[in-house]
Formats: structure tokens, C-alpha cells, sequence
């Protein structure tokens, strides 16, 4: 299945919202499916294949956050909040609801469109399982395995642990992540998105059984997955993403 094959949930109680959104996908070969509220998406979502969901935060009865919850626990699809909220708070709360992405209005619809088709080409990627210190993660699924245990991620954690362990024991920037990862180079609040997303990675692979400090910080640079200690290897042959 190609990208242009998938379907996507587009979530917002004004319509001509709905209508720009549509004609950015349909303008890029995707399908969609429209709701004006939580309620009608969540029965949307349970009828149809759904690729990657749309969804803004500020919805009438139950929010966009609370719907993104929701289908965080039943589901790892792609999840895109749009908001006119934009502070650094609002992405934060967004983010620790499970989002993938964050986009504030106004809106680039161009922009839109790209982040939608790059959340997509990830997740059909053509991959392969690839490995550090016993820990596998196969892409494009995100499946992980761990001491004979297994467990999926969700896109964006499924990515980061990818470029993590392609560059095992080098440092990964944060500007790099942005850019790889979100096909963003907005560093406003972007750095948080990363430290969520991290946070969130960290806490699945703890319940795999991985060791605590597996992913390290990088201070005011980024992360690495680093050898343990007891190697005594020095970083060497770090390239740049």
C-alpha cells in the first residue's frame, strides 16, 4: 500500500477547517474522512482503517486532548493535533497526551501537507530489524523485542529509537531529531517535543527490561545511545545525520 492509499481522520468543529485540510490531502492524492466532534470521530475510527488522525484540541464536549487519550490507549496510529494554542504548555500538554505531532494555527497548508505525507513515508518504508545490546526494533512496524518479550511503539518513539541505534553510541542533536524525525527545523517548543518523546520511549523500554540508562542525555545537545561503561570504547567514527 502506498502512502496516497491511506486514510486519514480529520478531526475540528469548523468546517471550513475541515475543507482546507481536505483539499490539502486531496491535493496530494490521500483519502480523508471528515467528523465535528469526539464523538463522531471515535465511531469513524472503530469503522474504518485509519492511518493517521487529525485532530483539534479546542473540540466541543470532549476536548481533542481527551479524544487523543483515548485513542492512544487502544491504538499506536499517527496522531496530528492542530491548535490555535500554541505556548510552549499547550504543545507540552499535547504531546504527553500521546500526540505524535503538534501544528499550531494559522496553519502552512503546505506545511501540513508535508509533515502528513513524511509521518507516512516512515511508516511505509521499506526496513529492516536492527539491533543494540539485544534490543530490536523493526521498521516500518515499530515492533520491538527485548529479552524474548515484544511490544509496538507508537511512530514518532519507533522513529527516534531507530536513528538512536543507527548511530549507537554517537550523540544525535536535537536539531537532528527535528529535522529527521518531524521534518521540522522549529526549535520553538520543538526541543520539548523531543524530551517528551524521549521520556515516553524511556518508559516503554523500562517495562521491556532495559537498563535505565540505556538512552543518555547529551547535555544542551541531545541523546545517544551509549556502549556501556565497563567497555571502555571511546566515540569514535560519529558522523553527522
Amino acid at each position: 500500500m502506498t502512502i496516497h492509499e491511506q486514510q486519514i481522520l480529520v478531526v475540528d468543529d469548523e468546517p471550513q477547517i475541515r475543507a482546507i485540510i481536505g483539499f490539502v490531502l486531496e491535493s496530494r492524492g490521500f483519502n480523508w474522512i471528515e467528523a465535528a466532534n469526539a464523538n463522531q470521530a471515535w465511531s469513524i475510527f472503530n469503522e474504518n482503517v485509519i492511518d493517521l488522525v487529525m485532530l483539534d484540541v479546542m473540540l466541543p464536549a470532549v476536548s481533542g486532548i481527551e479524544l487523543c487519550k483515548r485513542l492512544r490507549a487502544v491504538s499506536e496510529v499517527p496522531i496530528v493535533l492542530i491548535s490555535a494554542l500554541g505556548d510552549e504548555e499547550d504543545r507540552i500538554r499535547g504531546l504527553e497526551a500521546g500526540a505524535d505531532d503538534y501544528i499550531t494555527k494559522p496553519f502552512s497548508p503546505r506545511e501540513v501537507g508535508l509533515r502528513v505525507e513524511a509521518i507516512l513515508r516512515r511508516l511505509n518504508t521499506a526496513g529492516s530489524t536492527i539491533e543494540a545490546e539485544g534490543l530490536g526494533i523493526d521498521s516500518p512496524s515499530g515492533e520491538v523485542t527485548f529479552g524474548g518479550q515484544k511490544m509496538t511503539l507508537p511512530a514518532m518513539e519507533a522513529r527516534v529509537l531507530e536513528i538512536l541505534i543507527r548511530n549507537y553510541n554517537c550523540p544525535v542533536t536535537f536539531v537532528d531529531l527535528l529535522n529527521t524525525v518531524w521534518n521540522t527545523s522549529e526549535t520553538v517548543g520543538g526541543r520539548e517535543m523531543v524530551r517528551i518523546t524521549i521520556h515516553r520511549l524511556r518508559s516503554h523500554l523500562r517495562n521491556l527490561g532495559v537498563r535505565d540508562n540505556f538512552i543518555e542525555s547529551v547535555r544542551g545537545s541531545g541523546y545517544r545511545i551509549r556502549k556501556p561503561p565497563e567497555s571502555h570504547d571511546l566515540l569514535q567514527g560519529c558522523n553527522e545525520l
